[in-house]
């Protein structure tokens, strides 16, 4: 007797054997027999974080969780030169109803956060779970894998920009444009190697050849009432700042002491307590998560120490300018100019 377990349509021929009374009998057409597969998990669709870190979305449909184990399900996420995968559970995951071909499908949001150098580099996802048949789990579920990157959404955003309003259109064309001289910038800087150590934005994007001079006069005028305050008291001797441009956009203050002081310091961002930590002789604070369209937001950073207040008003564009006043090249002052084109679309986006 045939047996098979793989889903699939086949076609089974069969002979009934006769005995002295009954003639042998082979049948002239098989019989047709189709094993259906079992519901599955499936990777339907992506979309970008635009306005907030910048992030790679992966949609799944899921089915009942008679076919598979919920709590298992888990999605991992390797880019190139990280060694370690990334993991998302599905609890923590998003959930969304979309309409695909007139059918609304229920799906889990998984998201994959990228900084502007990785915008070009293609994830890897991974979808982990385990399937159910009659209230059991099989062994040995197949993963759901698939490579995406956002460079390819940009793409395909671009092959078919026609069907965006101005406003989506804008905020993907300046996080394009911000990708690419941030890459620029940062490879240089850190002495990446672009098509080796991660993949170029250059062919995918909305990119101008080069900034003018005349651009980044008129970004410096724009950006001028940006420009970081400090009321430094007698206890600090020092103030600097800088801005990671990771997924998640940071501002760093670094807070050099009066070299007659021993003692330490506590502060507040906003009016809400800061922490503070020391290292290599400074105080430091960070103010992270501040989003694409927030760059503009001015923090009010106070710092107490030896019964003295340092006060500083600050933004993420604060940092931009800074640059700008001080880029010995053009690599830097055009990554600049590209991320507060990028803050000007996500802002209006938001509006």
């Amino acid at each position: 007797i045939p047996s098979k377990t793989d889903a699939g349509t086949y076609y089974v021929w069969y002979m009934v054997k006769g005995d002295e009374n009954h003639l042998d009998y082979v049948a002239e057409t098989p019989i047709e027999v189709t094993i259906k597969a079992l519901p599955a998990p499936e990777i339907i669709g992506h979309s970008l974080v635009l306005t907030g870190s910048i992030g790679v979305r992966f949609y799944v449909a899921l089915p009942g969780e008679e076919w598979m184990n919920y709590s298992t399900c888990r999605m991992t996420f390797k880019l190139p030169g990280e060694e370690e995968s990334r993991t998302m559970s599905l609890s923590d995951a998003e959930k969304v109803s979309i309409t695909q071909n007139g059918e609304t499908i229920t799906c889990a949001v998984f998201t994959c956060y990228v900084n502007a150098v990785q915008m070009a580099d293609e994830i890897t996802a991974r979808l982990e779970y385990t399937a159910m048949l009659n209230g059991s789990p099989l062994p040995e579920t197949e993963p759901v894998t698939e490579t995406y990157s956002a460079r390819q959404y940009i793409r395909a955003f671009r092959d078919a920009e026609n069907r965006y309003d101005a406003k989506t259109l804008k905020l993907v064309k300046a996080l394009a444009e911000y990708g690419y001289y941030a890459q620029q910038y940062l490879s240089d800087v850190r002495g990446w190697s672009l098509g080796s150590d991660h993949a170029a934005m250059d062919e995918y994007g909305y990119t101008p050849a080069s900034y003018t001079d005349a651009d980044r006069e008129a970004a410096k005028t724009a950006l001028a009432k940006y420009a970081i305050s400090v009321k430094r008291s007698s206890k600090i001797e020092k103030v600097s700042f800088s801005l990671s441009l990771d997924s998640d956009t940071a501002l760093h203050l670094y807070f050099t002491p009066a070299a007659s002081y021993k003692g330490g310091a506590a502060a507040t961002v906003d009016g809400a307590a800061a922490e503070v930590t020391t290292k290599d002789g400074r105080f430091t604070l960070e103010i992270p998560g501040i989003s694409a369209h927030r760059l503009g937001n001015t923090f009010t950073v106070k710092l107490v120490n030896g019964g003295q207040t340092t006060t500083v008003k600050v933004s993420a564009l604060s940092y931009v300018y800074a640059i700008l006043n001080n880029a010995k090249d053009s690599l830097a002052a055009d990554a600049m100019i590209a991320l507060y084109k990028y803050y000007q679309a996500a802002a209006a986006y938001k509006a």
